[in-house]
């Protein structure tokens, strides 16, 4: 068949003939009625076989990514991959728009948030840096595991209080402001904090009991990692290792909110609950040795996540089941406490969630309900420069 159709004695010249097109030599080895070795064995110009060469070489990489992209996007469909990973593939050109319009739902403006999303430096602090607790406030704690929904929770809180008008900007600590306004923006552009680690600046901020109201609410917000309780508990108290005796002590009223994520892995990995549930109750116990609870009016437990549930249940009364069934030790240890303590601080459970999240990291609709439950109790529940608690309810 070549012969009949390139060779020279039959009126044929292989280079009369374009690459591309159809009756283009493309076209030949594409039928396999010839081979591109046939090809240069009846004199094919070396430029002829160089673009043949390209044209092949880039069909058999758009095959390879076609394959390669139809992997990515299963993945995105199965909720596997982080959104951030999602961006760098975009802005590496491994994802289109077009391609993810075509096989996924990121299109249009999620589309624009991911691709567009600019991550800002947090400035995490070792404890040996963090400074004392400004006095005559409330301290809040959030304590969790890496990734458990502390700082997502807090992130909630201030950006409701920001688009309220609840804010009363402080300068007690600049690295407090930053970081709370940080996790605003953040959380306001669509895109959910990274997982902190130990500690990160403590914000102090005066909260106003609503938006035209003069009345100020001081209060000092702390994201801390149990991990660090956990090190303690066999390492010691040092600046190593936990400095919080320094901010657990003082003389300020306390709201102490522990916070566990709702871990679908459970039910395959049986030894990350007994680690897990282990963290919470050491920090129970040093934080019991610190004299704290002596000056903590309400112990919040969160289970965060709670879009996770399964739909049509209560969610409290699931968040019970939850952590009955995998934090059993924890909350009895919270209850002995409770008791020890002759029951002067409120022990509270409440499924939490900000929200429809896609992509691991993605906040598609921002959910109030729980920030204005969880609102509302803090400032039922926090004393103001230890006078009497006083509380008006800010939100409907």
């Amino acid at each position: 068949m070549g012969k009949l159709l390139f060779e020279d004695d039959y009126g044929f010249n292989i280079n009369s003939i374009p690459v591309k097109g159809e009756g283009g030599l493309l076209y030949f080895i594409k039928k396999g009625e010839i081979s591109l070795d046939e090809m240069i064995e009846f004199g094919l110009s070396q430029q002829k076989i160089i673009e043949i060469k390209e044209h092949l070489d880039n069909e058999k990489k758009e095959k390879s990514n076609r394959i390669n992209a139809t992997a990515i996007y299963n993945q995105i469909k199965n909720n596997e991959l982080d959104v951030i990973d999602i961006r760098e593939l975009i802005l590496e050109g491994k994802l289109s728009e077009a391609g993810l319009a075509e096989n996924t739902d990121i299109k249009g403006p999620i589309f624009n948030t991911i691709k567009n999303y600019i991550k800002r430096e947090t400035p995490f602090n070792t404890w040996s840096d963090s400074p004392p607790l400004a006095d005559n406030r409330t301290d809040l704690y959030f304590l969790g595991s890496p990734g458990s929904g502390k700082s997502c929770i807090l992130a909630s809180i201030f950006l409701y209080a920001s688009k309220n008008g609840l804010i009363i900007e402080s300068q007690i600590n600049p690295e407090g402001n930053y970081y709370r306004n940080l996790l605003t923006e953040e959380l306001n552009y669509g895109i959910l904090p990274n997982c902190a680690p130990s500690i990160d600046p403590y914000i102090p901020i005066d909260l106003a009991e609503n938006y035209n109201d003069e009345k100020e609410h001081p209060l000092n917000f702390i994201e801390m990692s149990v991990v660090l309780f956990d090190q303690a508990y066999s390492g010691g108290i040092s600046d190593k290792y936990l400095k919080a005796k320094n901010y657990f002590s003082n003389k300020n009223r306390k709201l102490i909110f522990f916070v566990i994520d709702f871990d679908h892995r459970f039910e395959s990995d049986p030894k990350l609950i007994i680690y897990k549930q282990s963290e919470m109750i050491n920090t129970l116990s040093l934080i019991d040795s610190f004299g704290t609870f002596k000056k903590t009016d309400h112990i919040y437990i969160i289970v965060s996540k709670s879009d996770l549930f399964p739909n049509n249940v209560n969610k409290l009364t699931y968040a019970e089941k939850f952590l009955n069934k995998y934090y059993k030790n924890f909350l009895v240890k919270c209850r002995i406490l409770k008791k020890k303590y002759k029951n002067s601080f409120d022990l509270t459970i409440l499924p939490y969630t900000i929200g429809e999240i896609k992509y691991k990291r993605l906040l598609t609709r921002f959910d109030e309900g729980n920030t204005i439950e969880l609102l509302n109790s803090i400032y039922y529940n926090s004393n103001q420069q230890g006078k009497k608690p006083w509380y008006k309810k800010l939100f409907s």
